[in-house]
């Protein structure tokens, strides 16, 4: 019975996923997540922080604490990301948000 309630939320997640997949996508957003990464066969317009793993890879650091300063320009490119998802997914602006950081 444990096994057919497993599969069952199975479901409904893949359910929920697919939804929001189409929503999203019908303006110009393919979600990805870390255990569902789909596109279309090519690179995909990334929506997350890779600017500051990219940065924090290259740099010197040993991944201990304390974690490095994150340069401004990093951070805005970063938010830029997040921001511009954020309009896409629900066709909004953020009030009060300087677009252009």
């Amino acid at each position: 019975m444990g096994k057919d309630i497993k599969f069952h939320k199975r479901g409904k997640v893949r359910d929920v996923y697919e939804k929001a997949s189409e929503y999203a996508l019908g303006r110009g957003v393919i979600i990805a997540d870390t255990k569902f990464e789909f596109g279309p066969g090519k690179a995909q317009v990334s929506f997350n922080k890779q600017f500051a793993r990219d940065y924090l890879e290259n740099i010197d650091w040993n991944k201990a604490p304390p974690a490095p300063q994150i340069p401004t320009e990093i951070i805005e490119k970063t938010s830029l990301k997040y921001l511009e998802a954020y309009q896409r997914i629900t066709g909004k602006t953020l009030q009060g948000i300087d677009e252009n950081i």
